[in-house]
């Protein structure tokens, strides 16, 4: 019997070995070095490469490394991992798992189909003719995914194609898409369909060609390790797969249809609860009124609420400004988006007996009173967790929805959240309009929330990168701010954050591992000297409430009397934080939706 180290030797040694070693350090290394031009973090699906690695490893020796079958391979793997990089010429942001995903999706698709292909070849019969063909047809078909992110790009004029052009697809009549393609250039959208099957014929022939005349000998051991090896990376392989673009997007789709439809059934309630409001009136002499609504933004990692680190430069110099108002004891009524921002947006609140689905929403009662209102919004319009919110934003005369996915369960957009600036209207003349303004802030993963270029805090810890979230959102107040307030039209803006984020044992905002963190958010308004000088009580008001306690399901009241709206309903003064009749206080505030009392807080 050999010695272990001859074994490894003469192993070493075999051309084979060295070749198929050689294919599965590629493949593991370009996984690695794709993800390059993309935002967050790195090594995404590492688990997943590894198998995909080792799988075209022994493919590609099985095949006997046929040169024109790489070749193939090469080009087939080019065009899946090209098009999911197509955002990046929009200046959108791209993510290193989407990169990943399509890199996994088209290697694991040629990889397994070609498996399929040469276990077919094992006996030269009617059956196993039958699997070759479906194994050529699946390889070839894959390709329409990448091509048709291409087709859309260029007939487009420029555009990805996303989740939403696809719903609008399904709900467009046959009338509605002859007119679409009248406005279009014909001649590229001719030569598009001309030209990608082209590609798919060409495709087609190539891998006719390199086919290999192999068969694969079956072994138990070989099967036992394959078996064991998926179970191991399967996983990690299935959830990269599943977050390649276009299989994305189909997943998506499908999830918003039956969430549109759901949404649908309440526009009925929502005309009717508006004709209810029309005897609303206003006391303001017009003006335009700004609320930003934040993500996840925690008091506690804000320098201008004692925080150690420079996370809000710009706020701090804001400490100087009269005009600015700054909220020291102001709290979350949830945890969570959804349940946090239903209750801050209408009329419902954790101390009244409103039903929610009676409740009338602030965009709908700012309506009823003459207000011209704006939703700018770069949260997911149809998604399972911002669908109810959407239902709120969805009533305003004007809308934004920068973030084009819908559905899914990830919290990524295309923007950052600075590009909303771009979307604020502001009013020719002096009429009353109110815009709100829904960041993605500070949302986990938070190295996705802002460029990395703004990257001020430069460890690799989740506190750096929530840090450096903080900082950008400070950036983006500022933006915003500066925008509005240099309308001679401005009078207010307010800005609070739906929940905070639990940042001292473990990152995030689980109300089944509550801690009072997530509850701790700023709240801070803006009033203009026009205003201060039409309404002195109000700006009196704020300024002596600052250090009391408050929760954000009380948002409602604090923007119905900051823009002097007159027989709203639920407008009780004792939980209007702008009248000195405020009320509320450490003992009968509650969080969790009256589970909790603030006074329990050590």
């Amino acid at each position: 019997m050999l010695p272990v180290w001859t074994v490894v030797m003469k192993t070493l040694r075999n051309k084979n070995f060295f070749q198929a070693l050689s294919v599965f350090l590629y493949v593991l290394a370009l996984g690695i070095v794709i993800q390059v031009p993309g935002e967050g973090y790195c090594f995404e699906g590492l688990r997943a490469l590894i198998l995909l690695a080792f799988l075209s490893a022994l493919l590609f020796h099985i095949i006997g490394f046929n040169r024109k079958f790489i070749i193939f391979s090469a080009v087939y793997m080019f065009l899946f991992v090209f098009s999911s990089l197509i955002p990046l010429i929009q200046g959108e942001i791209v993510h290193k798992k989407e990169i990943i995903a399509a890199f996994l999706f088209g290697g694991t698709w040629l990889t397994f189909w070609s498996w399929v292909y040469y276990l077919g070849r094992i006996k030269n019969k009617r059956p196993w003719t039958f699997l070759c063909g479906m194994a050529n047809l699946f390889r070839i078909l894959a390709l329409l995914g990448p091509l048709l992110l291409w087709g859309y790009y260029v007939v487009s004029g420029g555009y990805a194609i996303s989740s939403a052009v696809l719903l609008t697809l399904f709900q467009t009549n046959w009338n509605e898409s002859i007119s679409y393609l009248r406005s279009q250039n014909l001649w590229i959208w001719g030569m598009t369909v001309i030209f990608l099957p082209g590609i798919l014929w060409f495709m087609a022939l190539a891998m006719k060609r390199c086919q290999v005349n192999r068969t694969i000998p079956f072994s138990w051991k070989r099967l036992a390790c394959l078996v064991i090896l998926f179970l191991w990376g399967g996983p990690s392989l299935m959830e990269n797969v599943m977050s390649y673009a276009p299989v994305r997007m189909a997943m998506e789709t499908r999830m918003s249809l039956a969430e549109y439809k759901a949404y649908g059934q309440h526009h009925a309630m929502r005309e009717k609860r508006l004709k209810n409001l029309k005897g609303l009136h206003t006391q303001s002499k017009g003006g335009i009124y700004i609320l930003v609504i934040g993500e996840s933004e925690a008091r506690d990692h804000m320098q201008v609420y004692g925080y150690q680190r420079e996370t809000t430069p710009w706020l701090c110099s804001q400490k100087e400004n009269a005009n600015a108002l700054f909220f020291t004891h102001a709290y979350s009524n949830y945890v969570t988006t959804v349940p946090a921002l239903t209750y801050a947006l209408s009329d419902k609140n954790q101390y009244n007996q409103v039903n929610l689905s009676d409740a009338c929403s602030l965009i709908e009662v700012a309506k009823a009173a003459g207000f011209y209102t704006c939703w700018i919004s770069n949260q997911r319009k149809i998604s399972p967790w911002d669908t109810p919110v959407a239902e709120i934003g969805s009533t305003a005369d004007y809308q934004v929805w920068m973030n084009g996915r819908v559905g899914g369960e990830d919290i990524f957009t295309e923007y950052y959240d600075e590009a909303l600036t771009n979307k604020i209207p502001l009013p020719e003349r002096n009429k009353n309009v109110l815009v709100v303004i829904h960041l993605m802030g500070c949302h986990k993963f938070y190295s996705d929330r802002y460029p990395q270029g703004k990257a001020f805090f430069r460890g690799k810890t989740k506190k750096d990168s929530y840090d450096n979230a903080v900082r950008y959102n400070d950036y983006v107040l500022e933006s915003i701010y500066r925008k509005v307030s240099a309308s001679p039209y401005f009078k207010g803006m307010v800005y609070f954050s739906d929940h905070g984020e639990e940042t001292t044992k473990f990152f995030d905002h689980n109300p089944s591992m509550f801690t009072w963190q997530m509850t701790h958010i700023p709240c801070i308004v803006w009033l203009s000297d026009s205003y201060r000088r039409e309404r002195p009580e109000i700006y009196q008001a704020l300024s002596a409430n600052q250090d009391k306690y408050w929760t954000n399901d009380l948002v409602y009241n604090l923007m119905i009397n900051l823009m002097g709206i007159q027989g709203a309903p639920e407008n009780n003064d004792s939980w209007n934080i702008a009248s000195s009749g405020y009320a509320m206080n450490q003992r009968n505030l509650m969080t969790l939706h009256g589970e909790k009392k603030l006074c329990e807080e050590q």
